[in-house]
């Protein structure tokens, strides 16, 4: 159900000192930040499966690993033609630029995306949680080695903190879009993420249709990367 009397606790925020979703930002991504420029590249994945096929799209040379190869191909350029968007709008050409360009991009959104999960967090369970939330967040090893990681999994990450943090605020639509975004453009895996939200919406909610009509929708949205 929608969050019950959002105005009143939103009105009633304003009077009491807490950490805003906003302030929380600036700070996550500061940290996050850190991360793009000092963190290590911890998995050969992230070197070979990703960066090298980037610098061929980008520059038309790199190594190809036997999952890209026509023979296999089981891994799409979809992914890649994705986290491209940044370099080509900027139109970067100094590689080492471009390597920071790309991870500061992926700190940015880690930090959007806890923001938002920061947020619902605070409107639904008030300030205490909320911040020992934000506390954790901004504290963890695992974030900060995960935050600028070019990957799958971070991707769905990202996508996992905007479908609890929409399902918290009611925003089913948002929710489900996220789970299947997270599992068609990022790790297949993740769509088990989304086994308590169809618990919700189909037994606890009774909205079934609701819940296949957005689940094709978002299928259909996010499977044309592989076309």
């Amino acid at each position: 159900k929608k969050l019950p009397n959002l105005y009143l606790r939103v009105m009633h925020m304003k009077y009491n000192s807490y950490l805003s979703p906003s302030s929380a930002f600036v700070i996550l991504l500061f940290v996050r930040a850190l991360s793009a420029f000092f963190s290590n590249i911890s998995d050969c994945d992230e070197t070979f499966n990703y960066w090298e096929p980037t610098h061929f799209l980008q520059y038309g040379s790199g190594f190809q690993t036997w999952e890209y190869s026509p023979a296999y191909a089981i891994r799409s350029y979809g992914y890649l033609f994705l986290h491209r968007i940044p370099l080509l709008f900027t139109n970067c050409t100094n590689k080492i630029a471009c390597f920071y360009l790309l991870r500061v991009f992926l700190s940015t959104c880690c930090a959007l995306c806890e923001s938002y999960f920061y947020k619902a967090i605070l409107l639904r369970y008030g300030r205490d949680v909320a911040l020992w939330s934000f506390a954790m967040l901004l504290g963890s090893c695992g974030m900060y080695i995960s935050a600028a990681a070019y990957l799958p999994s971070s991707f769905s990450m990202y996508c996992a903190m905007v479908a609890v943090a929409a399902w918290l605020l009611g925003r089913y639509e948002l929710a489900i879009f996220s789970v299947a975004t997270s599992a068609v453009v990022g790790w297949p895996f993740s769509a088990a993420l989304g086994i308590p939200l169809a618990v919700d919406l189909l037994v606890t909610q009774n909205r079934p249709l609701f819940f296949l009509l957005w689940s094709c929708v978002s299928f259909m949205c996010t499977a044309v990367r592989n076309n």
